[in-house]
């Protein structure tokens, strides 16, 4: 038995479909290649973290802006994701999917620099 609350129908019953992009690292002969693949997923809209959890964040000479998503979509640590044209890096993994039971991920996600 593990101890991580059921939440699915909740999850699900918040989940709408959603689309997004992921940039994809790859090296080849020593140069990071980066591709853009279109996905479709269900989730919860990307949610600012409580005030709580951003003052548990390291503060640098940026104000950087944090979120969180629910979804059923495996990414990986340090994949970027484009939803709703802004960029987002995944920064943490919860993978409450133990044993197929519960179907989806919490990930937490940085605002993406974005150099001009």
């Amino acid at each position: 038995m593990n101890n991580i609350p059921n939440v699915n129908d909740i999850v699900k019953s918040w989940s709408v479909p959603m689309s997004a992009q992921v940039i994809k690292k790859k090296i080849e002969n020593r140069i990071v290649k980066e591709t853009k693949i279109d996905i479709n997923f269900k989730g919860v809209p990307v949610q600012p973290l409580r005030p709580q959890e951003l003052q548990l964040k390291p503060e640098g000479q940026r104000n950087w802006r944090y979120f969180t998503l629910f979804c059923d979509y495996k990414f990986d640590m340090d994949d970027i994701i484009i939803i709703d044209n802004t960029k987002y890096r995944i920064t943490g993994k919860n993978d409450w999917n133990i044993g197929s039971i519960y179907g989806f991920c919490k990930y937490e996600l940085l605002e993406d620099y974005e150099r001009n």
